[in-house]
């Protein structure tokens, strides 16, 4: 985050990286960035020691997936930045009477595909983060050192509660993919963002199992060609609910999925 905030040529505050921090810079002013991104949405600045009515121009970084994004100055009523994604946008701000002023970012992320890839594969991603299929894992420890580390082995069960060998269901060409996934915040941030047992939002969806991919020396094959054809007798399961978790969070994982049609019951 050492460059995350810095001045222009022009006198303008600049932000190209979020995450929480504070900065103060050659000027005096002091600007603060509260948000827990990229676990969170918003982002909020707050400029301190500026002069009082004098105006100040910030420029903020739109991600390039956030096309719904809105922004509120010293919260009034946001209005629309997303045709500014993946450019800086430039804000200006006035110094009120303690020479302070704010800015809110909404990102306002929703979920989207990426791909095709290998066999016509897709992706889930909801903002900047990726999400993956959640694999059962079975820690082994293989051997223990001196310095108190350990090496593991990380399987899994050999009858997971949910299978692996899924396809998403869903329709890659739809541009509200809200109707196939569901995002849900399931508790605070916890001290290890990235943690595989306390994890703070997720993605549900619905898949079916394709019975004909399997694996090779304990590898799985390559995807399945997409969409997957279900039509044949046996050829795929019934529909079933898969959770997505942030890719930081697994050690096992699946993350370029193939996909079935919903119309194929």
């Amino acid at each position: 985050m050492q460059h995350a905030i810095h001045t222009t040529a022009a006198g303008a505050i600049a932000i190209s990286l979020y995450g929480p921090v504070v900065a103060t810079l050659p000027s005096g002013v002091t600007v603060t960035v509260n948000t827990d991104y990229p676990f969170d949405d918003n982002i909020l600045v707050a400029l301190a020691g500026l002069q009082v009515g004098a105006t100040q121009t910030l420029l903020l970084r739109i991600p390039s997936w956030a096309t719904t994004a809105t922004l509120s100055i010293g919260g009034g009523a946001p209005f629309p930045v997303g045709d500014a994604a993946n450019t800086m946008f430039a804000v200006n701000v006035t110094g009120d009477a303690s020479g302070a002023a704010t800015v809110t970012l909404f990102t306002n992320p929703v979920i989207r595909l990426s791909g095709p890839w290998f066999n016509g594969a897709y992706a889930v991603h909801r903002g900047p983060l990726l999400y993956t299929l959640q694999l059962q894992e079975v820690f082994a420890t293989t051997a223990v050192y001196s310095n108190v580390s350990s090496d593991y082995a990380i399987t899994m069960p050999p009858t997971p509660s949910t299978p692996w060998n899924i396809a998403l269901v869903t329709n890659v060409t739809d541009p509200d993919q809200s109707k196939y996934f569901t995002f849900s915040r399931t508790g605070p941030i916890p001290a290890v963002p990235f943690s595989s047992y306390d994890i703070p939002m997720t993605i549900t969806a619905t898949a079916r199992q394709v019975n004909s991919w399997g694996t090779t020396m304990g590898q799985p094959n390559a995807p399945p060609t997409s969409p997957v054809d279900c039509s044949a007798a046996g050829a795929c399961g019934s529909e079933i609910t898969v959770t997505l978790i942030p890719f930081g969070s697994t050690h096992l994982r699946l993350t370029e999925l193939p996909v079935v049609l919903p119309s194929q019951q």
